[in-house]
C-alpha cells in the first residue's frame, strides 16, 4: 500500500489586489494556515509522502515572513521522515527561480524544475520499492509544449504516481486557465501509471478512471469564482491497484455565492437583508469555515431596481450585510441583472416605440427575429465555438430586458 497527499496551487504569498491591506493580510495568512493544516494532516495520517502539483508560489513573490514558514513546515514533514515532491507550474517556473532558489531546502524535499521528466523511487523502512513519483515541470512562465506525452512508461509493478502542472483540455473549467503544458486525457492513459496528481485547474475533479487522474483544486480559494471548500487529496493505491480518494478541506477562509431572482416581493433593503441572511445561513451551516467571502448576485424584477442600480446605496447594503453577518470579512453585491416591475403586457401591440421594441424582443424569442443576424459578431467582445453557442448566449440576456425597455421609455417619456 502507498499513501500520499496530493496538493497543488498552493499560490502562497497571492497579493490580492483591490483589497484593503488588512484583508489582504488576512487572506494570505489563510493561504499559510491552509498548508499548515495539510502538512499537519499528512503527519497526522502517516503518509508515505506529500505531492505538490505546481504553483506553490505566486509570480516569483515570496515575502521574508512566507520563507520562513515554508521551511518551518518542510522540516515538519522531514522530521517526520515524509518526502515531499513538488513540481514547477507556470506562476513559479525554474527558468526564472524566485529568493526560493537559494533557500536552504530540507533533505527530504524535492523539485521536478525540467521539462523533462525524471524519477523518484519511495522506499519503506526495510529499502523495499513503495512507488515511483515521475515529475516535470515548467521552464518558463508559459510553456506550450505537451509535457505529459514525454512521460515514460512504467518499468515495474511498483506504482507509478505522474505529478504534473498542466491544463487538461476537456476538464471543467479549463477554459478559466491559461493553455499551459496542455494534453488530452489520452496522454495520460497507456503509460502504466496508479494516479496522476495534477495542478493548475483549481476546480476539484477527477479527470479519467482509468487511470485515476484528478486535479486536487486549489488549497485556498482566492477570488469569488473559486467558491466551496478548499483543501487536497489524501489518496491510497491499495496492493493491486486499486486507488481511494479523500477530500481534506484545509482552507479557513472560504468563499460564498448567494443568488436572488425572486425579488418582486422584495420592498425595502430590510427585506433584501433578511432574504440574504437566510440563504447565507443555510448555506453556512453546511460547510465548515472560519470565515467567508460573500458575493450576492441580485437579479429579476424588483421595486427596488433604481435603489439597488445606485452604487452609493449598494455600497451602504454591503456594509451593513457585512456587520449583520457573522464571519463575514466582506460582501460584494452585483445587481446588474435587476429590472424594473413594469405592467409590460398592457403595452404589447401598441402603435408606439415601446409596442414597437416589445415586438421585436417577443420575435426573437418565438423564432421570427434571427438574434445573430441582428447583432453582427464583432458586437461581442467574447468568442464562441458556434453559432448556436452564440444565440444561446444572446437569448440569456434577454431576460427581463421587456420590462427594462418597458421602464426606460416610460421614464423618457415622462420626462
Amino acid at each position: 500500500m502507498f499513501r500520499f497527499l496530493h496538493l497543488a496551487d498552493i499560490h502562497l504569498d497571492t497579493t490580492f489586489l483591490c483589497r484593503s491591506e488588512s484583508l489582504r493580510a488576512r487572506l494570505r495568512d489563510a493561504l499559510r494556515r491552509a498548508f499548515e493544516r495539510a502538512v499537519g494532516t499528512a503527519i497526522a495520517e502517516k503518509v508515505h509522502a506529500v505531492l505538490i502539483a505546481g504553483d506553490l508560489f505566486d509570480n516569483q513573490r515570496l515575502s521574508f515572513v512566507t520563507e520562513e514558514f515554508l521551511l518551518e513546515q518542510l522540516r515538519r514533514l522531514d522530521a517526520a521522515g515524509i518526502p515531499c515532491f513538488y513540481c514547477t507550474g507556470n506562476h513559479d517556473p525554474s527558468g526564472r527561480p524566485p529568493r526560493s532558489g537559494n533557500m536552504d531546502w530540507p533533505d527530504r524535499f524535492q523539485i521536478f524544475g525540467e521539462s523533462r521528466p525524471a524519477s523518484h523511487m519511495i522506499k519503506n523502512a526495510s529499502g523495499e520499492p513503495l512507488a515511483c513519483i515521475v515529475g516535470a515541470g515548467h521552464k518558463t512562465s508559459e510553456e506550450g509544449a505537451n509535457l505529459a506525452a514525454s512521460f515514460p512508461k512504467a518499468e515495474s509493478h511498483v506504482p507509478h504516481v505522474g505529478l504534473l502542472h498542466t491544463q487538461v483540455t476537456s476538464a471543467k473549467e479549463a477554459a478559466d486557465h491559461d493553455r499551459y503544458a496542455p494534453c488530452a486525457v489520452e496522454h495520460l492513459q497507456g503509460k502504466g501509471y496508479a494516479y496522476w496528481a495534477l495542478g493548475h485547474v483549481h476546480k476539484r475533479q477527477r479527470v479519467a478512471d482509468d487511470p485515476e487522474a484528478w486535479y486536487s483544486g486549489n488549497i485556498q480559494g482566492r477570488h469569488p469564482g473559486e467558491t466551496g471548500a478548499k483543501g487536497g487529496l489524501l489518496v491510497t493505491i491499495r496492493d493491486g491497484g486499486r486507488v481511494e480518494t479523500e477530500f481534506r478541506a484545509f482552507a479557513p477562509i472560504q468563499w460564498a455565492e448567494i443568488v436572488l431572482d425572486d425579488l418582486e416581493d422584495a420592498h425595502t433593503v430590510d427585506d433584501v437583508r433578511r432574504r440574504v441572511a437566510a440563504d447565507f445561513s443555510a448555506q453556512a451551516g453546511k460547510d465548515a469555515a472560519e470565515a467567508w467571502m460573500l458575493r450576492v448576485r441580485l437579479a429579476g424584477r424588483t421595486p427596488l431596481a433604481q435603489e439597488l442600480r445606485d452604487p452609493v446605496q449598494r455600497q451602504d447594503l454591503e456594509d451593513s450585510l457585512c456587520s449583520a453577518l457573522d464571519d463575514v470579512l466582506e460582501v460584494e453585491v452585483k445587481a446588474d441583472q435587476v429590472a424594473p416591475v413594469v405592467d409590460v403586457d398592457k403595452h404589447r401591440g401598441e402603435p408606439h416605440s415601446l409596442g414597437s421594441v416589445l415586438d421585436l424582443l417577443d420575435g426573437i424569442r418565438e423564432g421570427r427575429e434571427n438574434l445573430n443576424d441582428l447583432i453582427p459578431p464583432d458586437a461581442l467582445a467574447r468568442t464562441f465555438d458556434s453559432e448556436e453557442e452564440r444565440e444561446a448566449y444572446l437569448h440569456s440576456l434577454l431576460r427581463d430586458l421587456d420590462s427594462e425597455a418597458a421602464y426606460r421609455l416610460l421614464r423618457e417619456g415622462a420626462a
